[in-house]
């Protein structure tokens, strides 16, 4: 968990008999307010990394907060927000989601210890970077990832400049090159991007 997005992740790590990667607060908030055994979790700190021995996670700085919510509704602080690393070994490939964050220099420290094949990045409006902002990551700190899918597309009503249409279009006029920007939408029918 990037930031909190308990109800999707406990549902799809109980049904698929996963861990939950998240910081030690979100950890212990979601077990202290729920049924659910604290082994289910992987908590950690940004640095961190735990090896799940079919892929590795190190958790990395995010420039966002993070926010836990009680069952009556209230919002409770959840530490920070962070951004993710996984690397895959047996395919060679290397992740990075920036998880709900702003444009930080430190992307690039990210981009040099990691070389990411693939970059996930916001492009939200008012929680994250804009989709220039995003496009400013990709050339300036980003610049290993060949792929890069940009996160969120309008999820939200919130949400109206975070379209694929105007990243692409941000992207372009920043001069990004040699990289495909790929639609999330998209990816859900199974297609791979490796092999």
């Amino acid at each position: 968990m990037t930031s909190f997005h308990a109800p999707f992740m406990i549902a799809t790590g109980k049904k698929e008999d996963r861990k939950i990667v998240c910081t030690s607060e979100c950890g212990l908030f979601i077990s202290s307010v729920r049924p659910i055994a604290p082994t289910f979790y992987a908590k950690m700190q940004p640095g961190g990394t735990k090896d799940f021995g079919y892929c590795k996670v190190t958790m990395v700085h995010g420039e966002q907060s993070g926010v836990c919510q009680r069952p009556d509704g209230r919002l409770v602080p959840g530490g920070n927000g962070v951004g993710f690393v996984v690397t895959i070994p047996h395919h060679n490939l290397r992740i990075y989601h920036s998880g709900i964050t702003s444009i930080f220099s430190d992307m690039k420290l990210i981009n040099d210890l990691y070389k990411p094949d693939i970059a996930i990045i916001c492009i939200g409006d008012d929680r994250s970077m804009r989709p220039t902002q995003a496009a400013y990551a990709t050339k300036n700190f980003l610049t290993t990832p060949k792929t890069i899918f940009p996160l969120y597309l309008t999820t939200l009503p919130c949400f109206k400049e975070g379209t694929l249409e105007n990243f692409k279009k941000a992207c372009e006029e920043a001069g990004v090159t040699g990289k495909t920007i790929q639609n999330p939408k998209e990816f859900n029918t199974g297609k791979a991007i490796i092999e």
